[in-house]
């Protein structure tokens, strides 16, 4: 494919350290954006670790704004005029948005006034926004709002087949196409050889926030240690929530069965996905789950929640996983139970979700984006 020198301007505010999946994203599209000629600059949020609000990171300019931290989500608060500066400064041609968000609002019309050609990637919904309670109340006006910023999107990238069905039937009036989310091998370890514990060990990796419904998972594995022994729960991750879930393991009893092991970096990550046995994601809200997608590679067969609109783009029932329903735990527990009783078995889940996971070519995917980046250019 010919490379394009283009100038894009990628709007998130999380980017790196990356503390959630939009963030691990971005943080891997930019690198690949790089590596194929062009020219990009992160927009996004500034934490009190981070000393300037000007960097570059890999080849990629990062500009920071001031910003609040509701509910554990980092909210950036620019003001027009200073995104309109960096978008003249840095000659952007193309703005690609990948959250829904204040800093989206601010660039989206900061871009619109200077006629840039604006693409969103749906990450994740308004439900996700409107979890605190505070937010509830102005579901119906996001949602309102965010439809009518997307309807003025050139394309809507939307990482679930299923998803994009269901999207094209309740708002035809959008652009919306298909484009996976990615997940690059290397950035983890190049040995993602299976390393047996002792104890069976279940992982899970994300936020902990509301929607990630880990109660449910910490409740299912409590049931699991009174039949089973050596068995072990690992939750990577933070978020607003972590008090309260060591209290729920506190509380059911097993607590020194769990072990919360905070925000990982990649190579660390790459470790537990190595030594776990299966992964849970619980979740009551995703799109398309990254994170399936690095346990799927590191050959780990999944438990989702059958309601999650990608699940059975991710598990097939029965061979590289299973599907439960997040309103009955027995049910998780039966699969657990399952998975821990026949454990020879999970050799063969195994290799299924990383055969499965070869569909997220990194190369397909950024090639299928940059075409429709050169469409909006109107380059040839």
């Amino acid at each position: 494919m010919r490379s394009i020198k283009t100038n894009i301007a990628l709007i998130s505010d999380d980017f790196f350290p990356a503390k959630t999946g939009v963030g691990v994203h971005l943080n891997q599209l930019a690198s690949e954006l790089i590596a194929r000629g062009f020219n990009v600059t992160v927009l996004t949020s500034k934490n009190k670790n981070h000393k300037s609000e000007f960097e570059i990171i890999n080849g990629v300019k990062v500009y920071r704004f001031r910003t609040l931290t509701i509910q554990g989500f980092p909210q950036a608060l620019p003001t027009q005029s200073e995104i309109k500066k960096i978008l003249l400064k840095e000659k952007i041609q193309i703005v690609h948005h990948h959250y829904t968000s204040f800093l989206m609002v601010q660039a989206f019309f900061a871009a619109d006034k200077l006629q840039l050609p604006q693409i969103s990637t749906y990450h994740f919904s308004v439900d996700v926004i409107t979890q605190p309670l505070f937010m509830k109340p102005f579901k119906s006006l996001i949602l309102k709002k965010q439809i009518q910023f997307l309807e003025k999107m050139k394309f809507l990238f939307i990482p679930s087949s299923k998803l994009l069905d269901q999207f094209k039937l309740k708002y035809p009036q959008i652009n919306s196409i298909h484009i996976s989310n990615f997940f690059k091998m290397e950035d983890f370890s190049e040995n993602k050889s299976h390393l047996k514990q002792e104890n069976f060990t279940i992982l899970y990796s994300g936020r902990l926030a509301t929607e990630k419904n880990i109660q449910l998972l910490i409740e299912a594995f409590g049931k699991l240690s009174e039949s089973k022994k050596n068995v072990q729960l690992w939750i990577a991750g933070d978020g607003p929530l972590k008090k309260d879930l060591l209290e729920h393991a506190t509380r059911l009893g097993v607590a020194n069965q769990v072990k919360f092991w905070g925000h990982l970096n990649h190579s660390q990550l790459s470790e537990l996905y190595k030594k776990a046995d299966v992964f849970v994601l619980p979740s009551k809200l995703e799109t398309f789950s990254l994170v399936c997608l690095e346990a799927m590679t590191f050959g780990l067969p999944l438990l989702l929640n059958r309601q999650l609109v990608s699940a059975t783009e991710f598990v097939s029932q029965g061979k590289n996983g299973f599907l439960f329903d997040i309103d009955n735990s027995n049910e998780l527990v039966q699969y657990l139970t399952y998975c821990y009783d026949n454990q020879g078995e999970l050799n063969n889940m195994r290799s299924v979700s990383y055969d499965k996971s070869k569909a997220y070519n990194t190369n397909s995917i950024i090639n299928k984006m940059i075409d429709h980046y050169r469409q909006v250019q109107n380059v040839v």
